[in-house]
């Protein structure tokens, strides 16, 4: 069921996606439509990385530098599609997926289904440490 909900916000951002920037400092090439990264992780059948922020989020603003530190960096390149959703111009998706707070990161199984969420900010050791440890299947 989980797999349908998730196909069908694929499809209806489409209509609303919103002109995000692709980067989030220079070390991570963040997706900015999520209907083309989740078509991504299905054809590498690699799990999805969503990071939801908020345009006036200043945890959102610390959480970028976590996905600046090189350990984070590596470990989110080698394992994962990487999205970023802005709540304040795709608040529906955001819902949807989970995100309750500013910044949450959800990632998403290979085979459509949500297998963790993790709200809030977290320091770079924190992070990878959950990353690491992540159920991705």
């Amino acid at each position: 069921m989980r797999t349908l909900v998730l196909l069908s916000i694929a499809f209806a951002t489409q209509l609303a996606s919103a002109a995000e920037p692709a980067l989030i400092g220079n070390n991570i090439a963040w997706r900015a439509e999520y209907d083309s990264a989740y078509r991504e992780m299905q054809a590498e059948q690699r799990p999805m990385l969503v990071y939801i922020k908020s345009d006036a989020c200043l945890y959102c603003r610390r959480m970028e530098s976590t996905y600046n530190d090189p350990t984070v960096v590596n470990e989110v390149r080698g394992r994962f599609v990487p999205t970023v959703i802005n709540s304040t111009t795709n608040p529906a998706l955001a819902r949807k997926l989970g995100a309750r707070v500013y910044p949450t990161t959800v990632i998403i199984s290979a085979d459509g289904n949500i297998v963790d969420a993790i709200p809030g900010y977290l320091t770079a050791d924190q992070f990878h440490a959950r990353l690491r440890t992540a159920k991705t299947r």
